[in-house]
Formats: C-alpha cells, sequence, structure tokens
C-alpha cells in the first residue's frame, strides 16, 4: 500500500528541498521553433521492482500524465542524464541501494524540480541520505506493492501490427513518424488507431497507452 512517510516525528522529511539546488539553465529556444502549448508533463519513475515500476507508470498514465520513462537500472538513469533530458518530477527507488543518493543529486543539479524518493522499508537511515541528497519528498512503497489494480476485464485482441503502432506512441512518437517508420500513410496510421481505439474503449493517446500497459498488450 502506498503511504507517505512525512511525519511529524521526522521533520527534516517535509523539507521541500528545490531552493536547496539551483536549476540547471534550460536551452534557449531556436528562433525558427513555434511554440504551440504548453508543454506535456514528463516524469522519470526508476525503480529496480518491474512490478512497482509497471505499476506506478500505469497508474500516472491513467491520471493523465503526457508522458513517463520507465527506467528499471542505476545505468538507464545514467543514460538519461546525459542525454540533458529534464523533466518535471522524477521518482526514484532506494531499493537501488547507495547510487540512488547520487542519482537524486545529479537529477536536483540537472535542473528537475521535484524528486521523490521511493522507500521500501521505513528505516530512517536511508530517508534521511535521501533528503540530504536532495529529495523533495519521500513514498513509501513496499517491494512488490501493486499500485495500480488492473480491471477484470479480457485482454482486447489486436493484431501485430496494432501492438507495433501502439509501441511507438508509447515512445511518444507522432503518426507522420510512425508512417514512415513502417512504410504507411499518415492516413492508414490514423485508421490503425481509431481502430485501437474502439477495440479498447478510449480514444486519446495516452489513455491507449496506458491500457495497453495495464494488460500487457506493451511492456
Amino acid at each position: 500500500m502506498l503511504d507517505t512517510l512525512i511525519t511529524s516525528s521526522m521533520p527534516a522529511l517535509i523539507a521541500d528541498r528545490t531552493a536547496g539546488i539551483p536549476p540547471r539553465p534550460r536551452r534557449p529556444t531556436s528562433a525558427t521553433q513555434t511554440v504551440t502549448g504548453p508543454e506535456p508533463t514528463l516524469l522519470l519513475v526508476a525503480d529496480p521492482d518491474p512490478i512497482l515500476l509497471q505499476s506506478f507508470s500505469v497508474a500516472l498514465l491513467d491520471r493523465g500524465v503526457g508522458r513517463v520513462i520507465r527506467i528499471g537500472a542505476v545505468e538507464g538513469v545514467d543514460e538519461l542524464l546525459a542525454d540533458n533530458i529534464v523533466g518535471h518530477l522524477a521518482l526514484i527507488g532506494l531499493g537501488f541501494g547507495h547510487p540512488a543518493f547520487r542519482l537524486i543529486t545529479e537529477l536536483r543539479t540537472a535542473g528537475w524540480p521535484r524528486v521523490i524518493a521511493l522507500a521500501p522499508t521505513i528505516d530512517p537511515g536511508p530517508l534521511r541520505s535521501a533528503v540530504d541528497a536532495g529529495a523533495t519528498g519521500v513514498l513509501r512503497c513496499p517491494p512488490g506493492t501493486p499500485i495500480h489494480r488492473p480491471d477484470p476485464r479480457p485482454v482486447p485482441d489486436l493484431s501485430a501490427r496494432e501492438v507495433q503502432i501502439l509501441r511507438l506512441v508509447a515512445e511518444g512518437k507522432t503518426n507522420s513518424w510512425i508512417g514512415v517508420e513502417l512504410s504507411l500513410s499518415t492516413l492508414s496510421v490514423k485508421k490503425h488507431l481509431a481502430r485501437i481505439a474502439r477495440k479498447l474503449g478510449h480514444s486519446a493517446r495516452e489513455q491507449l497507452v496506458a491500457v495497453a500497459l495495464r494488460e500487457g498488450i506493451i511492456e
């Protein structure tokens, strides 16, 4: 069960450390780039527990998060940092051990404004170390916790092509990009997505991805 570990007995955990680490300057927007709307929310979930990792990701997508990056190893977060990817919220599992504290510090330094530590136990030592590293909050998530419980519904029958398109949608690819990648017209991609929407019972892209992840159609 997901419990917030912010208690009166541990006042150090409620301190918001946002002001303690200066955000990394954003790269200037190109003069030719057109801003059409607000930037979609980008979240990072990194934890060595595959059940918690997928469960958290599906729950977030079900609640309308624009994009969730799922990483199950320390090396994956290191690669994300090397690629200068900066999002809105990072959830870092303390199950990674001591490297988790380094990741928290480096994410904050890179410009991630909120970094939450996912604690497998209530041992105060790691919790305090996470806050000292720059974590802005702590959540208790015991290993194997099903954050999101799937509905008892039959898994929709999708074709291999539809699953392929869903995977690319989950990666954030546009219809035109998918068309080029799969040698399809943009109209064909739209028709495939319309059929997928009818089968899964949702029309929004993030909802399609959430259902596909929840039902195990894609990983």
